[in-house]
């Protein structure tokens, strides 16, 4: 069961306040979008093996996330 309280309603928050954040947001997404593409590259151009996955391949890129 749900119980609400309050309700507050949505406002706009002032561009400066939230353009850093929008701007790291921004440049992860759209990072991400590319690594994928070149990835697709990659893979139709060769035969790709993949010896590394999930919390393996979390160990390889940062060996602090153990």
């Amino acid at each position: 069961m749900l119980d609400i309280r309050e309700r507050i309603p949505s406002r706009p928050m002032p561009f400066e306040s939230v353009k850093g954040r929008m701007e790291k947001k921004v440049y992860a997404e759209t990072l991400q979008r590319v690594l994928r593409e070149w990835e697709e590259k990659l893979r139709k151009a060769s035969d790709v093996k993949i010896y590394a996955t999930g919390e393996k391949l979390d160990r390889i890129v940062d060996p602090r996330a153990r």
